[in-house]
């Protein structure tokens, strides 16, 4: 019983097929929500739309590095031999994209808005390795959906295959039927014949 636990535990934390568009949407929802008060902050006016636009395209970028990621990852992957460890991996790495462009997001919010931002998973491996905890968690719901509507496809397609195996049985017998009454009817006719 344990046993089984621990593999439905694993096995809903992934592997997963990436799905691009949800995790740019994901990502960038959680990045600009991270952006906001920098635009709440300024003036009403052209000001707080200004902040506004930059704050859309700031956010734009990380989620976007995280979704050409996800779809290089699963042009690339070989889905016959999934692997949970190699799945965790291209994940943690994913997510550590976030540094090379926070140093970036970090001085051009500072310089501009005065707006100290700092990016939560690079504060120590602890923080890290929870951020990454909740990253797989939110893959793992968000595909969820998507792993369910493939397991039902593959059982579809293996019943498709045992009803194609099924009818051709069905076309056999009755070939069969037909050969053995057709063979009775002539055996009949010619001994009606003979008498």
């Amino acid at each position: 019983m344990k046993n089984f636990t621990i593999r439905r535990i694993l096995r809903f934390i992934g592997p997963y097929p990436y799905n691009p568009y949800l995790i740019f949407l994901f990502f960038w929802s959680i990045v600009l929500s991270r952006l906001l008060p920098v635009v709440t902050d300024q003036p009403s006016g052209t000001a707080r739309w200004s902040a506004a636009g930059v704050v859309f395209l700031l956010s734009f970028i990380p989620p976007l590095l995280f979704a050409i990621a996800a779809y290089t990852l699963q042009k690339a992957r070989n889905w016959r031999t999934p692997s949970l460890p190699r799945y965790i991996i291209e994940v943690a790495i994913g997510q550590s994209l976030g540094f090379v462009y926070a140093p970036f997001l970090h001085s051009a919010l500072e310089s501009r808005y005065g707006y100290n931002f700092q990016t939560l998973s690079t504060i120590n491996l602890r923080v890290f390795l929870g951020s990454l905890i909740f990253v797989l968690l939110a893959l793992a719901l968000m595909h969820k959906a998507e792993r369910e509507i493939a397991d039902r496809l593959l059982h579809a397609t293996e019943l498709v295959a045992k009803l194609e195996i099924n009818r051709a049985e069905l076309v056999k017998a009755d070939e069969a039927i037909r050969d053995q009454a057709s063979q009775f009817l002539h055996n009949r006719v010619q001994s009606d014949l003979m008498v």
